[in-house]
């Protein structure tokens, strides 16, 4: 039997990337109006009036599966993993800002400074190709991904991609 994960949000765009990474990586996928329990949950919140972005969509869409696949990997049974859009207009350019959090253990000691390293990982049959591939779509557009630790509480990583035409909301 696989494991079961439910899928709650209500973004066509985000429901479709998060149901294939988690379908590739084994999980049974459930919506949240089936009233089915899960073991994990992936929870999303985007809003609607966020301004266009002009990306190459594949590359985009693949960075976020990663993103979120790691997010699953790295998170106990009974924890959520959130993914949050949002408008970042705190620098010289607008930017989307996609977080996911999850509610792991957090990251090593150490390995901050080289998690986004090709071939770097710490996951049992892990390829170290994930975030090294998130890294590289961020930097194709202009824009960066992150990592934060909360030692205890999970990992929180973050995309930001700048907005078309440099303008905002």
């Amino acid at each position: 039997m696989k494991p079961r994960i439910l899928v709650v949000d209500d973004e066509e765009s985000i429901r479709k990337t998060m149901r294939m990474t988690l379908e590739y990586e084994g999980f049974e996928v459930l919506e949240a109006a089936s009233g089915a329990e899960a073991i994990q949950a992936v929870e999303a919140d985007v809003p609607e009036d966020l301004p266009v972005i002009e990306v190459d969509g594949v590359g985009v869409e693949q960075a976020l599966q990663n993103l979120v696949a790691n997010a699953v990997q790295h998170s106990p049974i009974g924890s959520a993993v959130r993914v949050k859009g949002s408008l970042d207009a705190t620098g010289e350019k607008p930017r989307i800002r996609c977080t996911v959090d999850d509610e792991g253990p957090g990251l090593p000691e150490g390995d901050a400074a080289r998690i986004f390293e090709p071939f770097f990982s710490r996951r049992k049959g892990g390829t170290g190709l994930g975030l090294s591939i998130v890294q590289r779509v961020a930097e194709a557009h202009g824009g960066d991904v992150t990592a934060e630790s909360r030692p205890g509480s999970g990992a929180r990583f973050t995309l930001l991609l700048p907005v078309a035409g440099g303008h905002g909301a």
